[in-house]
C-alpha cells in the first residue's frame, strides 16, 4: 500500500513507538527557558529562567554513547565526567536550544534539536554540574 493512507498508517506506528519508548523508562523534567533583557550598549544579558510548563513532562534521558568523545574536563572540583544526553520526548515537546532542566540533583542545558519533529523530539543535552553549583553562597 502506498499513498497518504500509509503515510498516515506509518505516523501512527512511529508516534506509538515512541511513546513506548518513553514510558519504558520515563524522566520527568521541567524545562525552564532563559530570559534575556537588552544592555545599554545593545547587547543582551541573561536574567534569569523561567519554567516552561507548569508541570513536569513525560522524556526519557538517554546517555549519549559515541565513542571518541571528550570524556571529561578539568574543573575546580577535579576531572568532571562531561558527556552529552539525548532527551527524547513526543512529537508535542515544547523546546527550544538554550532550554535548562534539572534532572536527579543535576542540572542540565539543551544544545540542539533534531529537525524532524513529526513523530519524536530529539535533542543533544549536556550536563552542567550539580543543581546549587549556579545559587550564590549563603552568608
Amino acid at each position: 500500500m502506498s499513498g497518504p493512507a500509509s503515510n498516515v498508517i506509518e505516523l501512527r506506528a512511529q508516534r506509538n513507538i515512541t511513546v513506548a519508548y518513553i514510558a519504558a523508562e520515563p524522566n520527568y523534567i521541567t524545562l525552564m527557558r532563559p530570559q534575556y533583557e537588552t544592555t545599554a550598549v545593545g547587547g543582551t544579558r541573561k536574567t534569569g529562567l523561567v519554567a516552561v510548563t507548569l508541570t513536569p513532562v513525560k522524556v526519557r534521558l538517554i546517555p549519549f554513547k559515541k565513542r571518541m568523545t571528550w570524556f571529561d574536563h578539568l574543573d575546580t572540583q577535579g576531572d568532571v565526567p562531561n558527556l552529552p544526553y539525548v532527551i527524547m520526548g513526543e512529537w508535542t515537546l515544547d523546546i527550544k536550544p538554550e532550554d535548562e532542566f534539572t534532572y536527579d540533583g543535576g542540572m542540565y542545558k539543551v544544545h540542539s534539536i533534531e529537525p524532524t519533529r513529526n513523530f519524536r523530539v530529539a535533542a543533544l543535552v549536556s550536563y552542567l554540574g550539580p543543581e546549587d553549583a549556579n545559587d550564590p553562597p549563603t552568608p
